[in-house]
């Protein structure tokens, strides 16, 4: 059995528009277009997607958005869990670990330093830091989420808009 997990650095965001708080910055024009390029280019590599889960940043459920939009999903089953803005490794892990079985794709939205920490955590893996809009991609041989705690999981890829 194999779980796939799907790890996105929210894409480039600025302090436009007199945004005076780091949860609501928005996306930037270059980070509207890399978000949408990197959904496009995504759904060629993945093609399947069970569950999008999200900060509830403005910036990452924006970015999120444009995966939905890829991936046939709808807006209101994003879920949102304010841990992947405020909360580190362990308590995403435990987002992914408690997932239903049944799911064997999911993907995460959210932020660095986190998601960087997160990847080599989960793979031993030692990566440089993941630019805004990035997409890791981890297999698991595993057929229960809970068993990510477990086993190192294998980095399938990583892509960066820049790389493009």
């Amino acid at each position: 059995m194999k779980k796939r997990l799907i790890l996105v650095r929210h894409a480039k965001s600025g302090w436009n528009d007199g945004i005076k708080s780091d949860f609501d910055r928005t996306l930037t024009k270059q980070g509207n277009i890399d978000a949408s390029e990197m959904a496009a280019l995504i759904k060629h590599s993945v093609t399947k997607l069970d569950k999008i889960i999200s900060s509830p940043a403005v910036r990452a459920i924006s970015t999120a958005q444009y995966f939905a939009n890829s991936f046939d999903v709808d807006f209101s089953d994003i879920q949102i869990d304010t841990g992947l803005y405020e909360k580190g490794v362990l308590h995403i892990k435990r987002i992914i670990a408690s997932q239903n079985d049944s799911l064997e794709c999911i993907m995460l939205v959210g932020h660095n330093p986190v998601l960087t920490s997160l990847t080599t955590n989960l793979t031993a893996d030692e990566i440089p830091a993941l630019e805004a809009c990035s997409v890791v991609c981890i297999d698991f041989s595993i057929s229960q989420w809970s068993e990510i705690e477990k086993t190192n999981g294998k980095l399938i890829f990583i892509e960066a808009p820049f790389l493009l």
